[in-house]
């Protein structure tokens, strides 16, 4: 469904630059979980005010979960009140859920075939900038 509006109405664009969108998007919406993981746990050691427990687990449902699962960890923040990971948890899952149902319908139906975008030129590159940025992460 996503392919085929984007061709429809972005005309000029490929499934290469839905890919860089798509790719763009998972690292900004992963970023802005670990930023607000880390400013909620030191806000939480000054005792200002908080990040509310909901947009927290809203950016795990946006797809920020892979970096609030991390900044969770490595930040030692929220890694054992309930009933905020019993939440989070689930929105983790319900993530996973629609994202592998939106991959095998896409897939299925033809609309995506990944191993043809991810040998595409567009795809390379999105993937060698995310390796290049990725090695120069710092915390």
């Amino acid at each position: 469904i996503c392919v085929n509006i984007s061709m429809q109405y972005l005309p000029g664009l490929g499934k290469g630059a839905l890919a860089i969108t798509g790719v763009a998007y998972v690292a900004a919406v992963n970023a802005a979980s670990v930023g607000l993981f880390w400013y909620d746990k030191q806000q939480a050691l000054r005792h200002g005010w908080r990040v509310p427990e909901a947009t927290l687990q809203l950016s795990a449902l946006m797809g920020g979960w892979i970096g609030g699962m991390w900044a969770m960890d490595k930040f030692r923040h929220k890694t054992k009140k309930e009933p905020f990971r019993t939440i989070y948890f689930g929105a983790v899952a319900g993530n996973v859920v629609a994202a592998g149902a939106l991959g095998y319908y896409l897939s299925s139906s033809g609309k995506l075939n990944v191993q043809e975008l991810m040998n595409s030129e567009a795809g390379s590159k999105a993937i060698n900038q995310v390796k290049k940025h990725a090695k120069n992460i710092r915390f």
